[in-house]
């Protein structure tokens, strides 16, 4: 199960403009890509300094809130009092870069088994697993189709849809992730277990 933390921090009225720079100009609104990749830059050292990385992080708007919601990840996955480390970590530099004009609530968390597959680098490191992509248009009457990712190039997607190898260009795809059988996995521990107490 993914590690989740969550707090609130707040620094003025969501969105506003500063008009406290330097000679009374006023601070350019970041949009919120923007003040995602300034924030994953800030959050990359704070992973590696605890022997982690940093696997994606966004910037987003539920309802009248604000998440800046980073997701980190380990050789040997994450442990909660990791994700705590982190938080404590990237929030302290959070508030030294004055980075986010107004309030939102910042959480961290593992990525778990199914994990979003949204950066060019999640491709790369992806590549042999089984994922899932959701499409913006149908392809042969459908918009989900699961199979082994088999190349990335940069720009397209090679994955296996039964017996074919299809190319999709990243533009197509609103959505992917990892893909976790969960029935499979259960049939195989009941197997086991049943193994276990033929022994």
């Amino acid at each position: 199960m993914p590690k989740d933390i969550k707090s609130d921090n707040k620094s003025g009225a969501a969105g506003s403009e500063n008009a406290g720079a330097v000679g009374g100009e006023k601070k350019r609104r970041l949009s919120s890509a923007e003040i995602a990749d300034a924030a994953f830059g800030i959050g990359v050292p704070c992973a590696e300094s605890l022997g982690l990385y940093l696997w994606d992080c966004e910037y987003v708007k539920e309802g009248r809130d604000y998440y800046l919601r980073y997701t980190i990840d380990g050789d040997d996955g994450v442990s909660m009092d990791e994700c705590e480390a982190f938080h404590r970590s990237v929030e302290a530099e959070l508030d030294k870069a004055d980075l986010i004009d107004g309030a939102y609530i910042l959480e961290c968390s593992s990525p778990g088994i199914e994990r979003s597959i949204r950066l060019p680098e999640h491709y790369e490191a992806c590549v042999g697993l089984v994922i899932t992509v959701k499409l913006f248009n149908a392809v042969d009457g459908r918009k989900n189709i699961t199979g082994e990712l088999l190349s990335f190039d940069g720009s397209s997607i090679v994955i296996k849809d039964g017996g074919t190898d299809r190319t999709l260009p990243l533009e197509a795809i609103s959505k992917a992730n990892v893909y976790y059988d969960f029935e499979e996995d259960l049939k195989n521990e009941k197997k086991d277990r049943t193994q276990q107490a033929g022994q």
